[in-house]
């Protein structure tokens, strides 16, 4: 994948998206292509996950606590073929976006499979590392 678009998946048009909020790691379905896992402390109450564009919006519901959270994909590369996709039309991509209460740990790839997930890692790896909550504090003293 080249050009300033590779790294989307979909985009115009609707994807299946779930979250769920569990109280212990929940398994890992080895159905889904992509899978990566990150660390996550909301900043306030009212942490929401809101579509591209402000459009909707729906509460999360998750206390100010420490959160791991797994990302899964699925179809991704198949909706960068498409690249859009009409109401009538069958859905291309899947999305799952898993909360569970755990201390932080390191951002981790655990799966790996499309083009588009491959071009995202990347670009991930080459930005700097962000600051820690400790450093942060510090920095705005």
């Amino acid at each position: 994948m080249r050009g300033r678009d590779a790294g989307r998946a979909l985009h115009t048009g609707s994807v299946g998206f779930t979250v769920e909020v569990h109280d212990q790691a929940p398994p890992l379905d080895p159905a889904w292509e992509d899978v990566v896992e990150v660390s996550f402390r909301p900043v306030s109450a009212g942490s929401a996950l809101v579509q591209w564009a402000g459009e909707a919006s729906w509460d999360l519901d998750l206390e100010e606590t420490d959160y791991r959270v797994r990302y899964c994909a699925q179809g991704m590369d198949e909706a960068h073929r498409q690249d859009t996709r009409m109401d009538d039309e069958p859905q291309l991509d899947c999305y799952l976006l898993q909360f569970w209460p755990a201390p932080p740990a390191p951002d981790r790839v655990l799966k790996q499979t499309s083009a588009t997930a491959a071009y995202w890692h990347d670009y991930a790896r080459r930005q700097p590392v962000p600051l820690t909550p400790a450093e942060r504090a510090e920095a705005e003293r």
